[in-house]
Formats: C-alpha cells, structure tokens, sequence
C-alpha cells in the first residue's frame, strides 16, 4: 500500500514539473525536490520490504539442527529398548540374548538422561516411534530361532551405524551447547554398542 501512494505521489510530481513554463524555475525546483525525496522515500521501503521477507524467509538452523536430533534421539532410544526387550524373550540363544539385555538396557538409560535434558529445559519432543520403525518391530516379532537371530542383529547393526552418524553430525555441528555435550557424552556408548554388535553378528553368521 505505501510503495503504490509513493508511485502514485511520484506520476503527479512529474506532470506538475511538464506544465510548468520556463520562466517558473524555482518552483520547478522545488518540485523536483519533492520528487527526488518520493523516490528516495519509494527506494527506501522497497528495501526494508526487501529485508523484512528475507528475515522471515531465512531459516534458523538452529533448531532444526537440535531439534532434529532430539526428536531423532528419542525415538530411537525407545525403539532400541523395546526391541532389546522384545530379543531377550524370544532368542534362544545365549549371546543374542545378552546383547539383547544389554540393548535394553544401555537405551533405556540414554533415554532417562535425555528425558531428564528435556524436562529440565521444559522442551517437548516428538513421543512414540515412526510407521517404518513400528512395521520393523511388527517384521522382526513375527521371526523366530535363527531366523529372528540374525534380523534382529542386522537390525541392530544398521540402526546403530546411523546412530553414530546422527550423535557426530551433532557433536560437531550442534548449537546448542548442552546439547552438543550430551551428544559428545553418549557417543561412545553408542558406538561400544555397534560394536558389540558386529560381534554377534559375525558370530552367527560363523555358525551357517
């Protein structure tokens, strides 16, 4: 609305200055003056309208960031012990079955700290687990003996080498200082467990 009253302003500035004679100089003057300021006044909030969307438009990184790997953290911590729990019971073998009390059991710990994180901060995350990861719970409880074994800890494998990617991304990229400790703090357990996990996994495959 401001820029089309400055365009308006600035088309009768100009008709005036074309009816005045020539012997009419300072008022033509004084009517080039007025006409410099419109455009000027014109320039001036066609900039700031400029700045303004720019300013709305431009992301913050810094939540989606955090935020991301909060709600990435969550879910997974969540889905790990319950699937842990879930392998305790129906493995028949006893190293998966270690590994699988294990998994609970580290993962239900990580959640408790991040619970605590959130709480302490007053910060929600997304609560539950994904379509893709509940159809992977549904996939790997309809297995059983060797079977269930072997997707479970391939299950286990893959999910923890995106963990470990997910908790470095945020340790080195992070914003939130506190975050990014909590991050650089639990990155080594992340990773003992991927480890342990290949183990088992080269250890059941040795048995084909």
């Amino acid at each position: 609305m401001r820029i089309s009253a400055l365009v308006a302003m600035l088309a009768l500035a100009g008709f005036s200055v074309s009816g005045l004679r020539a012997e009419d100089k300072p008022v033509r003057g004084a009517v080039e003056s007025v006409k410099e300021g419109v455009k000027n006044a014109a320039d001036s909030t066609k900039e700031a309208v400029r700045d303004t969307v720019k300013d709305v438009e431009k992301p913050s990184e810094k939540p989606v960031i955090d935020f991301n790997f909060l709600n990435k953290a969550a879910e997974c911590c969540q889905a790990e012990s319950r699937i842990g729990d879930i392998a305790k019971d129906k493995t028949e073998n006893e190293t998966v079955k270690a590994f699988a009390v294990k998994l609970h059991k580290e993962h239900s710990t990580i959640k408790q700290d991040l619970t605590k994180w959130t709480e302490s901060r007053k910060i929600a995350v997304v609560a539950g687990t994904s379509k893709t990861t509940k159809a992977e719970i549904d996939r790997l409880t309809a297995l059983k003996g060797a079977d269930f074994d072997r997707a479970f800890v391939d299950y286990t494998v893959t999910s923890h080498e995106k963990l470990v990617a997910a908790y470095e991304y945020q340790q080195k990229n992070g914003k939130e200082k506190d975050l990014v400790n909590f991050a650089a703090d639990h990155l080594p357990l992340i990773k003992s467990l991927l480890e342990e996990a290949k183990k088992v996994q080269t250890s059941i495959n040795t048995r084909k």
